[in-house]
């Protein structure tokens, strides 16, 4: 019920108040600095960021075969060592998920939904887990492997900016075919946190509302995520389309905060699938674009600063990618240590952050 109340105060907001007073609202009601968490502890899953080694069983080919517009769930195990080395394996659940890595052309193997019977699998590492999404390697070529990793590593950059983003876990995964008809592979792939637990460690409540303009939201959160999204090359995302958007409501002190995700399109990740919408101006994903609205040069300071801040700390988390490819690695770092390049100095912010933002309408 609170969610439906929430979707509706904001629907009246934005219908009896324009665009730049909403802004002008936000900008009244609290100061732009990041907007508070409960700071609340992540289940098991996602409290660590050591490697994960898993075996998964099921009818692989039936479940990456079914591309129907409701995907069925197949059954499963799951097995892990725990700390003690004792192996341990439940029944689940798997089913295929998203849009454009769902399609057969696009990739062999999709992303998928893994459902955990809740009561199973108490007191282990996936206590507290419900339906957890695993990220996958799309295609068997090494290469896809490898855009994995550097998917990882921008939820990974993201998380080191903000509480306010989803926890992730990485994951070597072996799939094994009940059926015997397919042999068993092994690839990188890994879990994302889920809206219930991102509730639950934040304290914050997700909203469906669609149609919403970008500056309705919280206005520093934005910007962290506007420059964020220009640091990796990313401008597969929409807030009025909730397109790879999510939004929750804070309180009074924070309006709705958004959490971006699904990096894929990314320059920093450069998938071989990955094309620019052609209406943007730019030929390829690691073309960098600003997607953002106006700022002054001081609320661009101060997250540009955030940033600058973590560079060390983004560097350690490239270099720390199990089994990253030398080239692959290098390539990243390249494409990194460019966006810290196009911004040290003010005239540079100025020019990609407020003479290359948005026009507000």
């Amino acid at each position: 019920m609170k969610r439906y109340l929430v979707s509706l105060i904001i629907l009246l907001f934005v219908s009896f108040g324009s665009v730049t007073r909403a802004q002008d609202f936000l900008r009244i009601v609290r100061p732009f600095v990041p907007p508070n968490s409960s700071n609340q502890s992540s289940t098991l899953l996602f409290q660590s960021d050591s490697l994960l080694n898993l075996i998964i069983i099921t009818d692989l080919r039936g479940l990456f075969r079914e591309r129907r517009e409701k995907p069925q769930y197949f059954g499963g195990r799951i097995f892990y060592f725990n700390k003690d080395s004792i192996p341990l394996f439940f029944e689940m659940k798997l089913r295929q998920r998203g849009n454009f890595r769902r399609q057969k052309e696009n990739c062999s193997t999709p992303p998928l939904f893994i459902n955990f019977k809740k009561n199973s699998v108490a007191g282990s590492l996936f206590a507290g887990q419900d339906k957890v999404k695993l990220v996958t390697h799309c295609r068997e070529r090494k290469r896809y492997e490898q855009d994995v990793l550097n998917e990882y590593l921008a939820y990974r950059i993201y998380n080191l900016v903000t509480e306010f983003s989803y926890k992730v876990r990485l994951a070597k995964i072996t799939y094994i075919d009940s059926s015997g008809r397919l042999k068993p592979i092994s690839r990188f792939g890994f879990f994302i946190e889920s809206r219930d637990e991102f509730e639950k460690r934040t304290g914050v409540s997700y909203v469906e509302t669609k149609n919403l303009h970008q500056e309705v939201v919280d206005r520093y959160q934005m910007t962290l995520v506007t420059i964020f999204q220009y640091l990796i090359g990313n401008t597969d995302w929409s807030v009025p389309n909730r397109h790879n958007i999510d939004l929750y409501l804070g309180n009074s002190q924070n309006p709705l905060i958004p959490v971006t995700f699904d990096f894929d399109f990314s320059g920093l990740v450069n998938a071989p699938y990955a094309q620019p919408q052609p209406m943007l101006g730019i030929k390829k994903v690691t073309d960098r674009l600003y997607r953002g609205f106006p700022r002054t040069i001081e609320e661009v300071d101060s997250v540009l600063g955030l940033f600058k801040a973590k560079e060390q700390a983004i560097s350690k988390e490239l270099r720390s990618l199990p089994s990253m490819d030398k080239g692959q690695q290098i390539e990243a770092y390249r494409f990194l240590h460019s966006f810290f390049e196009e911004t040290n100095s003010n005239n540079k912010a100025i020019r990609i952050f407020i003479d290359g933002s948005r026009n507000l309408e």
